[in-house]
């Protein structure tokens, strides 16, 4: 007896401890035939932080202008997505429903020579009841885009789209333990601050914010003034947990990004058919950038079961740094005007899926 039980030891223990220091692999793997519904919301609060205007050559007294000026952003979005097949770790085919495409920004602005405007500006997107389907082409490495069944849009409503709502790209590439860190692709937030790509949420009336510096058109939606993320991304995965009956993997975020982008003829069309704040006086866009940083952290969680993203939690500082060139002529009078503007302030992300069916 005393030979099996030492027998049984020395064939089991090793078995043990080798299976106890396995790693958890992260995966995206859902079912084929499979339906989510995925809910993006995104809220974003900005004050004015710093403001400089050359005139002719000539810097303005800031003191003067006595600006202040604040905006607050809501975005929701949501869709529904039916994954018609996996390969590679994503899918082959899938439909998407874009079922609430919606905006809300409230403006403020005041200084000695204008008074204070408000304004609040309602955004809304043609695709909002659509359906567009994915397919994976092979040879290209990238998705062909078509309207679904039932669904007839512009084409030019497709430009732009993005297939990953997951956010796949943060998994890691090898399995983890607890307490395991990596780094993550900047470029993967793109999907986070922008979710969807070019999802085409457009101001449904501008009213007094068509005159408004700091309105909707110094606020464009995030896939129109983010370029290439720079900056560095860490997680590191804190365990797995019980997340209402769902098991999921914990994966904590801290995100420090940036971007920048010439939006030149963004401003040019944005400005058009506008009525100019300076009366008579006309004004051409000769340069306009931006610049967009992040700071924060967050948590992902991810259903092992189902193999997609179960919920994501991001909060932070963001900034904007906007740089306008434009020249401004009527009434006998030519001007060159160069203005710095830097706006910042919270944002928080969250993310939310639910399994149909």
């Amino acid at each position: 007896m005393r030979r099996q039980s030492i027998l049984w030891t020395t064939l089991t223990v090793p078995a043990l401890l080798a299976f106890s220091s396995r790693g958890q692999e992260l995966s995206y793997h859902p079912a084929a035939g499979s339906s989510v519904t995925r809910t993006f919301e995104t809220t974003q609060n900005a004050d004015l932080e710093e403001m400089s205007t050359i005139v002719n050559g000539n810097e303005m007294d800031a003191s003067m202008m006595e600006m202040e000026m604040s905006n607050e952003t809501r975005t929701r979005i949501v869709v529904t997505d039916e994954v018609g097949a996996v390969a590679d770790g994503r899918p082959t085919k899938l439909s998407r429903t874009f079922d609430t495409l919606e905006s809300n920004t409230s403006s403020s602005v005041s200084n000695a020579m204008m008074g204070e405007m408000n304004n609040e500006i309602s955004g809304a997107s043609e695709l909002e009841g659509l359906k567009v389907v994915f397919t994976w082409d092979a040879d290209e490495g990238e998705y062909t885009l078509a309207f679904g069944d039932d669904s007839d849009g512009d084409e030019d409503l497709l430009e732009g789209l993005a297939e990953d709502m997951d956010l796949r790209g943060i998994l890691p590439n090898k399995e983890v333990a607890e307490g395991d860190t990596w780094e993550v692709d900047p470029q993967v937030f793109i999907h986070v601050f922008a979710p969807g790509g070019s999802i085409k949420i457009e101001p449904e009336d501008l009213g007094e914010a068509s005159g408004m510096m700091g309105g909707q058109q110094n606020n464009p939606s995030p896939d129109k003034f983010l370029g290439d993320l720079d900056g560095e991304v860490t997680a590191e995965f804190r365990g797995i947990e019980d997340d209402n009956g769902v098991k999921v993997a914990v994966i904590a975020l801290t995100v420090d990004v940036s971007s920048s982008k010439d939006l030149s003829e963004l401003m040019k069309e944005s400005i058009e058919g506008m009525d100019s704040p300076m009366g008579e006086m006309s004004m051409e866009i000769e340069s306009f950038d931006m610049e967009f940083t992040f700071d924060g952290e967050g948590e992902l969680r991810w259903n092992l079961e189902a193999g997609l993203l179960h919920s994501l939690l991001l909060s932070g500082t963001h900034e904007e740094i906007m740089d306008t060139s434009m020249s401004m002529s009527g009434g006998g009078q030519d001007m060159a005007i160069e203005n710095s503007l830097t706006m910042g302030g919270e944002m928080t992300v969250e993310i939310s899926t639910t399994l149909d069916g």
